[in-house]
């Protein structure tokens, strides 16, 4: 396919036919991606053969596509953008992304033009593809980074000769090597500024007489590998020359570099030797630190017979009293003479110096008033000096022969407990801050096992108080229950007594001389017969209630279905002559007292059936049913119910809601139901209407859930 370019000048005749053929066989010829599009459409209107080639689309395709389709759709707005402000890239070099057939994106650098043509208004496109090189050069960076190579950043200088050697140019960072601003020998001459090294002004004459060149040169100490080239005019005619001078003073360095590097690891080797020997160190002080922590005491001496000789050839320990006195724990060396020779020489200068009392003004005494610790390199005669009474102290004191030392605070929970101080003679060690950060943490450390053991001495003692008043209370509380036992006992017997003598003597007026009485009379005294019976089932039910409180729950897994049966066993006579229906559900085992459970379902299946005995059928359902997180026990009946406005004052004692002369009871065993219950750590309620019948609910811990449905609470 012929394509016809034209740049928009005019002319006719044979010299424009040419140019144009001209333009056609660059266009179609070229190695590089090139094409037309129309500016207003953004349509392609002829590629050539290198696009086709190189985008996978064949020129068919190429002509139905517009610009925009070989570019990513993040790009398009900015490219319309500037195609309608007629902004870059028209007429202008500027990095893009072109997407070819397959998907693939291609970095581009991309120079266009705007020329007519066939009458529109269009661009001419040359797409250089950068893919590879961006490749390329994104590995070099990542290979810089990796080896931390500082060759690749080696300064360069940029400089231009006219022709009789004059600097014309002097830019880049490498002019720094030689002490030389950007531009600062631009107008000079370098014949006249490198008169000392005619190898140079040779390579310079080769270069402005039209030779290339590379030469290496030391200038200033620094070495340059410099690359020249003859500059031209706009005649062709030689006019200078340009080159860039390249720093590749590092690479004869690299050697060295290496050779550091090859140090530090060996550094880096020797102090990770040195850290796990300190975690070994670390490891060792915790042991003794750990050996005896209720005995602080013992436990900081062992720690100070850690520390010798492996941080510190002198270890001394002071510690603060619970009552404000500093004492002096231990004074360690490895020769067991020196330290006791220091232990009197201490005793000698005082606490008010080494003994860390508050107002001291130097060493252990300031550590322990401020908290803050100390690090001396270098121990001053100074501090001697400050130490010493007299003269005979101080020459005992420099006779130590100490080089360094530490003293940091032992510290626990905001409060300085102690000092520990750490000092070097014999070996010669200079202590650093890691050494400081070190004895720190040692210091921490032992302030914790003081405060611990401080703690745990307090809570003893606080313990055996408590202990004391437990004793105290729990038998002033057994007195109280032995009181109550025998006033309950007291109780029973004073009321039985005339209850017995009452209820003997009508029933012999009644059997005795029943001749002798009317009708009337019988019926009084067996009214009376009758209450001294019911006063005695009172008091029963009464005293029972009233050692709820105090019998010990003997809980354990129960089958409530089992209880069931029993009570119902014993409640039969209760049904005699009636149709009962009695339907027992599913009741999963729970933890209860056996023997109160039991209790509960009598009172409440006693309670079932007299208030259905007037039902036929009576109808009474057990059963458990899941609600929640609990498992609900219930007993309901089809009897006489009740209404809910007087709901809370069902479980009190002598609480009724029918008449004794309706519904036979003494009104406690409700009551005796919730305190079970509530002993258990459960709950009860109940839920019902009048003439509707009733259901008690009930809950128990930990009981095993049933597999039935989960309804909402009553």
């Amino acid at each position: 396919m012929e394509t016809r370019l034209t740049d928009g000048t005019t002319g006719a005749g044979v010299a424009a036919g040419e140019r144009e053929g001209r333009f056609g066989l660059l266009f179609e010829h070229s190695p590089l991606p090139m094409w037309v599009y129309d500016l207003d459409t953004l349509a392609f209107l002829a590629v050539n053969d290198a696009a086709v080639a190189g985008y996978g689309y064949s020129r068919e395709e190429f002509l139905g596509m517009r610009i925009t389709d070989i570019r990513p759709e993040e790009d398009v707005p900015a490219l319309l953008a500037d195609v309608r402000a007629a902004r870059p890239p028209l007429q202008h070099r500027t990095p893009s992304r072109h997407r070819r057939k397959d998907g693939t994106l291609l970095d581009v650098e991309v120079t266009s033009h705007t020329l007519p043509f066939q009458g529109r208004r269009a661009a001419l496109v040359v797409a250089l593809d950068v893919t590879h090189q961006k490749r390329s050069e994104e590995r070099l960076r990542e290979q810089e980074a990796r080896y931390r190579t500082v060759v690749t950043n080696a300064p360069v200088i940029l400089f231009a000769l006219d022709a009789e050697g004059v600097f014309t140019l002097s830019e880049g960072r490498g002019l720094a090597r030689l002490g030389l601003e950007p531009g600062e020998v631009v107008g000079r001459s370098i014949f006249d500024l490198y008169a000392a090294h005619p190898g140079v002004l040779e390579r310079v004459r080769e270069g402005l007489a039209g030779a290339a060149a590379t030469w290496t040169v030391d200038l200033d100490g620094a070495r340059f590998d410099t690359h020249t080239a003859p500059a031209y005019d706009e005649h062709g005619r030689a006019a200078g020359l340009i080159g860039v001078a390249t720093d590749v003073t590092e690479r004869y360095e690299a050697q060295q570099e290496r050779l550091r590097l090859l140090a530090q690891e060996q550094e880096a080797r020797r102090a990770a030797v040195e850290s796990r020997q300190r975690l070994e160190f670390l490891y060792r002080t915790m042991g003794a630190l750990l050996s005896d922590v209720l005995d602080y005491p013992k436990s900081l001496r062992r720690l100070a017979e850690a520390v010798v000789p492996a941080l510190a050839d002198w270890c001394v320990l002071h510690v603060v009293g619970e009552d404000g006195a500093v004492e002096r724990l231990a004074v360690v060396h490895a020769d067991p003479s020196k330290a006791a020779s220091v232990s009197g020489l201490f005793r000698q200068l005082g606490g008010a110096q080494l003994g860390g009392a508050p107002g001291a003004g130097v060493g252990p005494g300031r550590v322990l008033r401020t908290g803050e610790p100390e690090l001396y390199p270098e121990v001053p005669d100074r501090l001697l000096a400050e130490l010493a009474r007299d003269g005979e102290q101080l020459r005992r004191l420099r006779g130590l022969g100490l080089v360094s030392g530490l003293v940091v605070p032992l510290v626990a929970r905001g409060r300085t407990l102690g000092v520990l101080t750490l000092a070097t003679a014999e070996s010669g060690r200079r202590y650093g801050p890691e050494d400081l950060a070190l004895a720190e943490d040692l210091a921490h450390r032992a302030g914790l096992v003081v405060d611990s053991a401080r703690l745990y001495e307090a809570a003893q003692r606080a313990n055996a108080e408590l202990e004391r008043r437990v004793l105290e209370r729990t038998a002033q509380l057994e007195a109280a229950n032995q009181e109550l036992e025998s006033f309950s006992y007291s109780v029973s017997h004073d009321l039985r007594s005339p209850l017995r003598a009452i209820e003997g003597f009508t029933r012999i007026l009644v059997e005795d001389h029943a001749g002798e009485l009317g009708p009337k009379a019988q019926g009084y005294l067996e009214r009376v017969r009758r209450n001294a019976l019911r006063m005695g089932t009172l008091i029963d039910d009464l005293l029972q209630f009233s050692r709820l409180s105090r019998k010990e729950l003997q809980k354990q897994e129960v089958e409530p279905a089992a209880l069931v049966h029993q009570v119902l066993e014993e409640l039969d006579p209760a049904a005699e002559g009636r149709d009962v229906r009695v339907d027992v559900g599913d009741l999963p085992a729970c933890d209860a007292d056996p023997a109160m459970l039991k209790q509960v379902y009598a009172n409440l299946l006693s309670n079932a059936l007299k208030f259905s005995q007037y039902r036929s059928p009576a109808v009474v359902r057990v059963a458990a049913e899941r609600r929640g997180g609990d498992v609900v026990y219930s007993v309901s009946d089809n009897g006489a119910g009740f209404d809910m406005r007087y709901a809370d004052k069902l479980f009190g004692v002598f609480q009724r809601l029918h008449r004794a002369e309706e519904y036979e009871g003494t009104g406690v065993g409700l009551a005796i139901v919730q305190r079970i219950i509530h002993r258990h750590g459960g709950e009860v309620w109940a839920a019902s209407a009048p003439d509707e019948g009733a259901t008690f609910y009930f809950t128990l811990p930990r009981a095993t859930p049933p597999p039935t449905s989960n309804p909402a609470r009553a």
